[in-house]
This record gives C-alpha cells, structure tokens and sequence, in this order.
C-alpha cells in the first residue's frame, strides 16, 4: 500500500510559462523536465512565419479529415520530401504523435508476423514496446546497449525465421546515453536484417553517423524542434506505399494541421540559414558536456549527453529530494517504476538553453544529496 501511494502521479497546474521558467501554486520555477531543448517553442522567426503562412495559405485551423480523404495539402508532400533530405533520406511522412507512429508503424512494416523476429534493446520506449506487441511478431530483448547479447540472440534465433528488426534508439529518454549505431548496422548487414532506429531525444542537436544506413528512421518534432507531432523517413519507396495504406495510425487519424507543416518549414530555414543559431548549438553541446564531467566525473563519449539521470533508487528518497529542489525554485521531477525499472527511481535532468543560468545552482545542490 505504502509502495502504490509513493507512486501515484497527479497532473501539475502549470499557471504560467517563460522561457526556461513555470509558474505552479503562484511560484516560478526553473523548469528541468521539458524537452525543449534549444527554446524553439517561443522562437520568434518560426512563429512570425508560421503566422505568415497560415494567413497565406490557409484559414484553416485543422486538416479537416485524414489525409486519404480530404485532409491532405499541395504542399504537405513537398515539405515531407524536404525533411526527408534533411534528415538523409528520400522521403517521409509526418504523424500528429510519436506513440501514434511507433504504435501503428511496426505492423503495417510486417507481411506475416509468424515468418518475423524482432530484436529491441530492453530500454525502447513504451510506444515501441506497444507496437511491437501489437505486431504479432515473435520479440526479444537484449540488455541495454549490450550488441554482444544482439548478437548472441540472432546467432540462436535468426535464421528460423524470413525476415528480423532491430530495433534502438539513438539517445534513450531515461538513461541518457547513446546506442553504437554502426555497431547496429554492422549487425544488421551481417545477419541479414532490417534496422529501426527512433531518434527521438538526439535529433536537432547531436550529429549521428550512418543514421542515413538504417531501413526506418523515425523521430518527433516535440523535442528539440520545439513542436509536435513526429515523422518517419525512409529510402525505399514501397515503405511510403505501405504506410500509406497499412499503417492504422495514418490511414484512421485525422491529419496533422497545416500549422505543424509550416513550422516544421521554419525549422528547417532556421537551421539551414541563421549561423548564429547553428554556433548557439555547438556552444550548448560544450556547456551539456561540461556539465555532465563535473556531475560525474568520468561520464563523456556515449554517456554525456541533455538528459541526465540521477538515480536514487527508492521512491520515497526520489520523491524527497525532487520536493527539496522544488522549494529551492528547481523543479526536477521524480521519475518512479514503471516508467524505469524497479530499484532505479530517478530525478530526470533535462539540459536546455532556457535553463542554463540555473545550471550551477542545480549542479551545487545536488553534490550535496548523499
């Protein structure tokens, strides 16, 4: 009984928002739970030209329909196209919701789940775990970031079956640190499967080599992009068809509003055009790195990354500590089983440009919990 109370979640009554800042129960406090990592959100150039869009193109507010109906624009397919190349590929398509896309696309990717195997790495997130349960397809686990436990279940299992995904993430959401990539798609070639790879947490601000190698490549626009909405871009043409007229989660979804579009847009021509903004990344990427070396001396490579774990392993410690920073104008959640594995409740740190000038004072506080 006492376990269940120390992990009830409730909603918080967010009064306000600034940049970096939230108002709760009439206190402003820095905010290091989001996952607006570079502040995009609010970014002036990218709501002055969404606003010019939408008075342009459309009154529209919503799409109106699905896109296999009357939900679709001209220039919907144009800025897909755009991202694709963006991101390395050849095309792409956009959902209103990561846990939309993860949940629906894996099956829609799948002829005969009896003929299928699916390798994950045992920290994917919730949305991932779904689908592939949802897919039918026969699904195992291997210990997180471990590719010599990859490889020794496709060793064992592989060849019973016609086809096999792998499946990672680029940078996890609760632990903080990188998946080798090329290790994956060295797996992958070598034991004849497909490669799923979720970029999620890493896109927009950490460069990841031969993510252009993998066969899907999906991500979110509410991240470090500052929207909503996520996006899954592929090389191979049939994938679009598939999608298109498999996946439940785009063909019985309204589609996303022309204002996600064009923001989305806007992304892009900030990213491709303002240098300033291109050096404020490299700077924060510095700043992330050094801080992750002073809170842990030793953590940096595949471990240093905006998302930092500070694990306390019980609820009730995690709990105390987050109300302890909260009344100190931090607020840093706790985060508690299910959400991470038994014995490993955490505060998730999250690094971002808004909420740099408390960098110091977060770093300060938490040295002295013992």
């Amino acid at each position: 009984m006492q376990r269940s109370w120390y992990r009830k979640r409730s909603l918080y009554n967010i009064e306000a928002r600034e940049a970096g800042r939230i108002l709760i129960d009439g206190k402003w406090l820095w905010d290091f739970a989001s996952n607006d990592y570079l502040g995009l959100s609010h970014n002036e150039i990218i709501l002055k030209q969404v606003l010019e869009g939408l008075r342009g193109k459309t009154g529209a507010l919503g799409s109106t329909a699905s896109r296999l109906l009357s939900g679709n624009r001209d220039y919907y397919r144009h800025i897909e196209g755009r991202w694709a190349a963006f991101r390395g590929k050849t095309d792409a398509l956009f959902f209103s919701s990561g846990y939309q896309l993860n949940v629906s696309l894996i099956r829609s990717l799948i002829d005969d789940p009896r003929e299928v195997i699916v390798f994950a790495d045992r920290l994917v997130h919730a949305s991932i775990l779904d689908g592939i349960l949802l897919s039918g397809a026969d699904f195992r686990r291997y210990r997180h970031n471990e590719l010599s436990d990859l490889e020794r279940q496709l060793k064992k299992y592989r060849a019973k079956y016609r086809e096999a995904w792998i499946i990672s993430e680029t940078l996890f959401s609760m632990e903080g640190d990188f998946a080798d990539i090329d290790g994956l798609i060295g797996l992958a070639r070598d034991y004849e499967s497909r490669l799923y790879i979720d970029e999620a947490h890493s896109t927009g601000i950490w460069e990841i080599p031969s993510l252009d190698k993998c066969d899907i490549l999906i991500g979110t626009f509410g991240k470090a992009y500052g929207l909503w909405g996520a996006y899954v871009c592929v090389d191979n043409g049939q994938y679009i068809e598939r999608i298109i007229n498999r996946c439940r989660g785009f063909i019985f979804s309204t589609a996303p509003p022309p204002m996600l579009f064009m923001a989305v847009e806007a992304v892009m021509d900030l990213y491709e055009n303002d240098m300033d903004f291109k050096e404020s990344i490299d700077s924060y990427k510095r700043k992330v790195q050094d801080f992750n070396e002073r809170m842990f001396p030793g953590r940096q490579g595949d471990k240093a990354s905006q998302i930092i774990p500070f694990i306390l392993g019980e609820d009730k410690t995690t709990l105390d500590v987050a109300s302890m920073l909260r009344q100190r104008g931090l607020f840093v959640p706790a985060i508690r089983p299910p959400t991470v594995p038994e014995g490993t409740s955490r505060l998730r740190i999250s690094l971002s440009l808004d909420n740099i000038a408390a960098w110091e004072e977060l770093l300060e506080t938490l040295l002295t919990v013992e």
